[in-house]
Protein backbone atom coordinates (compact mmCIF):
# COMPACT_ATOMS: atom_id res chain seq x y z
CA UNK A 1 0.00 0.00 0.00
CA UNK A 2 1.40 3.35 -1.08
CA UNK A 3 -0.56 6.60 -0.80
CA UNK A 4 1.25 9.68 -2.11
CA UNK A 5 0.41 13.29 -1.36
CA UNK A 6 2.71 15.00 -3.86
CA UNK A 7 1.62 18.54 -3.05
CA UNK A 8 2.30 18.14 0.67
CA UNK A 9 5.40 15.98 -0.02
CA UNK A 10 4.64 12.92 2.07
CA UNK A 11 3.68 9.28 1.46
CA UNK A 12 1.89 6.71 3.61
CA UNK A 13 3.51 3.32 2.98
CA UNK A 14 2.86 -0.16 4.37
CA UNK A 15 5.74 -1.84 6.20
CA UNK A 16 5.96 -4.76 3.74
CA UNK A 17 6.59 -2.43 0.76
CA UNK A 18 10.13 -2.71 -0.58
CA UNK A 19 12.33 0.32 -1.13
CA UNK A 20 12.37 -0.50 -4.85
CA UNK A 21 8.55 -0.54 -5.00
CA UNK A 22 8.42 2.76 -3.14
CA UNK A 23 10.90 4.46 -5.47
CA UNK A 24 9.09 3.21 -8.56
CA UNK A 25 5.76 4.54 -7.25
CA UNK A 26 6.93 8.08 -6.51
CA UNK A 27 6.02 10.82 -8.99
CA UNK A 28 8.64 12.59 -11.04
CA UNK A 29 10.48 15.19 -9.00
CA UNK A 30 10.13 13.54 -5.57
CA UNK A 31 12.21 10.96 -3.74
CA UNK A 32 12.41 9.19 -0.40
CA UNK A 33 16.01 9.29 0.82
CA UNK A 34 16.95 5.62 0.79
CA UNK A 35 18.99 3.33 -1.47
CA UNK A 36 17.31 1.21 -4.11
CA UNK A 37 17.29 -2.17 -2.38
CA UNK A 38 14.87 -5.10 -2.34
CA UNK A 39 14.31 -4.83 1.39
CA UNK A 40 11.08 -3.94 3.13
CA UNK A 41 10.43 -0.55 4.61
CA UNK A 42 9.94 -2.28 7.99
CA UNK A 43 13.45 -3.79 7.91
CA UNK A 44 14.90 -0.48 6.71
CA UNK A 45 13.34 1.51 9.55
CA UNK A 46 13.92 -0.98 12.38
CA UNK A 47 17.57 -1.45 11.40
CA UNK A 48 18.13 2.30 11.14
CA UNK A 49 19.25 2.12 7.53
CA UNK A 50 22.16 0.40 5.84
CA UNK A 51 25.40 1.82 4.53
CA UNK A 52 24.64 5.27 5.89
CA UNK A 53 27.56 7.60 5.16
CA UNK A 54 26.81 11.30 4.87
CA UNK A 55 23.02 11.61 4.63
CA UNK A 56 20.83 12.68 7.59
CA UNK A 57 19.65 9.91 9.92
CA UNK A 58 16.75 7.76 8.70
CA UNK A 59 14.49 8.94 11.53
CA UNK A 60 14.46 12.51 10.17
CA UNK A 61 12.34 11.43 7.21
CA UNK A 62 9.70 9.48 9.18
CA UNK A 63 6.78 11.68 10.24
CA UNK A 64 4.50 9.04 11.74
CA UNK A 65 4.22 5.31 12.43
CA UNK A 66 1.57 2.70 13.07
CA UNK A 67 3.08 -0.42 14.57
CA UNK A 68 2.16 -3.45 16.66
CA UNK A 69 4.13 -3.86 19.89
CA UNK A 70 3.88 -6.25 22.82
CA UNK A 71 0.69 -4.64 24.17
CA UNK A 72 -1.14 -4.01 20.90
CA UNK A 73 -1.35 -1.47 18.09
CA UNK A 74 0.32 1.92 18.56
CA UNK A 75 0.02 5.08 16.45
CA UNK A 76 2.60 7.85 16.89
CA UNK A 77 3.55 11.00 15.01
CA UNK A 78 1.52 12.53 12.21
CA UNK A 79 1.78 14.00 8.72
CA UNK A 80 3.76 17.19 9.31
CA UNK A 81 7.33 17.85 10.37
CA UNK A 82 6.55 19.64 13.66
CA UNK A 83 3.95 17.38 15.23
CA UNK A 84 5.64 16.24 18.44
CA UNK A 85 4.68 17.27 21.96
CA UNK A 86 6.55 15.37 24.67
CA UNK A 87 8.55 12.18 24.09
CA UNK A 88 9.07 11.54 20.36
CA UNK A 89 8.21 7.84 20.08
CA UNK A 90 8.72 7.82 16.29
CA UNK A 91 12.43 8.50 16.77
CA UNK A 92 12.59 5.77 19.41
CA UNK A 93 11.17 3.09 17.15
CA UNK A 94 13.59 3.81 14.30
CA UNK A 95 16.72 1.61 14.69
CA UNK A 96 15.28 0.02 17.84
CA UNK A 97 15.37 -3.60 16.69
CA UNK A 98 18.15 -4.74 19.02
CA UNK A 99 16.80 -2.85 22.03
CA UNK A 100 13.28 -4.30 22.26
CA UNK A 101 12.16 -7.37 24.19
CA UNK A 102 10.29 -8.46 21.07
CA UNK A 103 10.41 -7.09 17.56
CA UNK A 104 7.66 -4.64 16.70
CA UNK A 105 5.78 -4.99 13.42
CA UNK A 106 5.47 -1.79 11.43
CA UNK A 107 2.08 -1.68 9.73
CA UNK A 108 2.60 1.63 7.94
CA UNK A 109 4.76 4.72 8.03
CA UNK A 110 4.26 8.30 6.94
CA UNK A 111 7.41 9.31 5.10
CA UNK A 112 8.70 12.75 4.25
CA UNK A 113 9.43 13.15 0.56
CA UNK A 114 12.00 15.56 -0.82
CA UNK A 115 12.81 17.07 -4.21
CA UNK A 116 14.54 14.48 -6.37
CA UNK A 117 18.21 14.87 -7.17
CA UNK A 118 20.12 12.90 -9.82
CA UNK A 119 21.24 9.49 -8.47
CA UNK A 120 24.15 7.53 -9.92
CA UNK A 121 24.73 3.93 -8.82
CA UNK A 122 28.32 2.77 -9.12
CA UNK A 123 29.94 -0.55 -8.34
CA UNK A 124 33.52 -1.76 -7.98
CA UNK A 125 35.27 -4.99 -7.03
CA UNK A 126 37.29 -4.48 -3.88
CA UNK A 127 39.57 -6.24 -1.45
CA UNK A 128 37.48 -6.02 1.72
CA UNK A 129 35.01 -3.19 2.22
CA UNK A 130 36.57 0.23 1.62
CA UNK A 131 33.77 2.42 2.94
CA UNK A 132 36.18 5.13 4.12
CA UNK A 133 37.02 5.95 0.49
CA UNK A 134 33.34 6.35 -0.36
CA UNK A 135 32.79 8.67 2.57
CA UNK A 136 35.58 10.89 1.25
CA UNK A 137 34.04 10.81 -2.23
CA UNK A 138 30.67 11.95 -0.87
CA UNK A 139 28.57 8.81 -1.37
CA UNK A 140 25.07 8.93 0.10
CA UNK A 141 24.79 5.18 0.73
CA UNK A 142 26.85 2.07 0.13
CA UNK A 143 26.56 -1.67 0.60
CA UNK A 144 28.99 -4.52 0.07
CA UNK A 145 28.07 -8.02 -1.04
CA UNK A 146 29.88 -11.21 -1.99
CA UNK A 147 29.52 -12.79 -5.41
CA UNK A 148 31.53 -15.79 -6.61
CA UNK A 149 33.96 -15.39 -3.71
CA UNK A 150 34.66 -11.77 -4.62
CA UNK A 151 33.57 -8.66 -2.72
CA UNK A 152 31.70 -5.98 -4.65
CA UNK A 153 31.00 -2.53 -3.30
CA UNK A 154 27.95 -0.65 -4.59
CA UNK A 155 27.41 3.03 -3.81
CA UNK A 156 24.84 5.67 -4.58
CA UNK A 157 25.96 9.22 -5.32
CA UNK A 158 23.33 11.96 -5.24
CA UNK A 159 24.15 14.95 -7.37
CA UNK A 160 27.63 14.83 -8.91
CA UNK A 161 29.24 11.38 -9.14
CA UNK A 162 33.04 10.95 -8.96
CA UNK A 163 35.20 8.86 -11.26
CA UNK A 164 34.79 5.63 -9.29
CA UNK A 165 33.63 2.21 -10.42
CA UNK A 166 31.23 1.22 -13.17
CA UNK A 167 27.71 2.53 -13.63
CA UNK A 168 25.09 -0.15 -12.85
CA UNK A 169 21.33 -0.18 -13.40
CA UNK A 170 20.47 -3.66 -12.11
CA UNK A 171 18.88 -4.11 -8.68
CA UNK A 172 20.50 -6.36 -6.10
CA UNK A 173 18.61 -9.63 -5.42
CA UNK A 174 16.65 -9.72 -2.18
CA UNK A 175 18.46 -12.83 -0.87
CA UNK A 176 21.95 -11.32 -0.88
CA UNK A 177 23.78 -11.01 2.43
CA UNK A 178 24.56 -7.31 2.56
CA UNK A 179 27.20 -5.65 4.68
CA UNK A 180 27.39 -1.98 5.47
CA UNK A 181 29.81 0.54 6.92
CA UNK A 182 28.89 -0.26 10.51
CA UNK A 183 28.34 -4.00 10.57
CA UNK A 184 26.36 -6.91 9.18
CA UNK A 185 23.00 -5.89 7.77
CA UNK A 186 20.22 -5.78 8.91
CA UNK A 187 21.14 -5.56 12.60
CA UNK A 188 20.43 -2.33 14.42
CA UNK A 189 23.27 0.16 14.76
CA UNK A 190 21.73 2.30 17.46
CA UNK A 191 21.19 0.93 20.96
CA UNK A 192 18.54 2.72 22.99
CA UNK A 193 19.21 3.94 26.49
CA UNK A 194 17.59 2.02 29.35
CA UNK A 195 14.84 4.64 29.68
CA UNK A 196 14.10 4.68 25.95
CA UNK A 197 13.88 0.88 25.83
CA UNK A 198 11.54 0.79 28.84
CA UNK A 199 9.27 3.42 27.24
CA UNK A 200 9.00 1.47 24.01
CA UNK A 201 8.58 -1.92 25.67
CA UNK A 202 5.76 -0.47 27.78
CA UNK A 203 3.77 0.79 24.78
Amino acid sequence: MITIEAEDQYAIVSGNTTLIELEDALPHGLQYRAPRLAMTLEDWLLSGGVGLLEMPPVRKDVLGLEYVAAHGSVSVGGKVVKNVAGYDAVRLVIASDASLERRVRIEKATLRLRPRVPVTRLEQRVQGTGFAVLRELGAAYAVAYKQNEHWLLRAEFWGTAPHWGEVVSTDLPANLELHDALGIFPRAKRVLSGLEARVLNAL
